[in-house]
């Protein structure tokens, strides 16, 4: 199901004129869920809950002090994989939180 998923989103860039799109929510949620499950495993989706807002912030809340601890460490790597995943240039704020 996610190889599905990603080859609609390369249809969808290789649609766009100069290669950008614009993501909706859902994509950029469920690519951040991918992201998510291959460094934390399922134990981390339950955890971890996973929004994004209209604004381009996208919010990773945990209520666990010790799955927040391993987000910030592990953020520069988030963010690398979601740019791979998306290939797009779109600047996006990830914000974590309780």
């Amino acid at each position: 199901m996610a190889q599905s998923f990603y080859t609609a989103l390369q249809k969808r860039i290789k649609r766009g004129n100069s290669g950008e799109i614009d993501l909706d929510g859902y994509m950029i949620e469920k690519a951040t869920k991918d992201v998510i499950d291959s460094l934390f495993g399922d134990i981390g989706l339950r955890k971890i809950r996973i929004s994004f807002d209209k604004k381009g912030v996208l919010y990773l809340n945990s209520a666990h002090s010790v799955w927040r601890s391993e987000l910030k460490g592990n953020l520069w790597r988030i963010k690398g994989d979601l740019n791979k995943k998306l290939k797009c240039k779109k600047n996006i704020k990830i914000i974590i939180s309780d």
